[in-house]
């Protein structure tokens, strides 16, 4: 879910540059009131838009290289749900090591687990 707000924020600034240029070509192309209006509203929508593109782009990356995309849930979500549910947690994690033994197991050719 993280990785695909990223996506969207960068789809938005990216639709963001387009109209902002859209705005300057009309300017400059056209004659008239306005055009003056119509340039500046452009420049801001496109540096707006160049800007927080980058900083989107900073921030994503920051948090793919930190590991926070791998999991559906946010590394701080699932901090808190730990420390607020520390037993759920323990008999998650006893359960996913269970059915990791027995696909050890069921795998052709493996050896049988050793119970400590």
């Amino acid at each position: 879910m993280n990785m695909f707000q990223a996506d969207l924020a960068f789809t938005a600034e990216l639709i963001a540059i387009g109209v902002g240029a859209a705005f300057i070509i009309w300017a400059y192309r056209s004659e008239g009131a306005g055009l003056v209006l119509a340039k500046i509203v452009g420049y801001v929508i496109l540096i707006l838009a160049i800007l927080t593109l980058l900083c989107t782009t900073y921030y994503a990356t920051n948090y793919w290289a930190g590991g926070y995309f791998k999991t559906p849930v946010g590394m701080y979500q699932s901090q808190q749900m730990m420390q607020k549910h520390p037993m759920m947690m323990q008999r998650m994690q006893k359960m996913r090591d269970q059915h990791m033994k027995k696909m050890q197991q069921s795998r052709p050719g493996a050896r049988p687990a050793q119970d400590n």
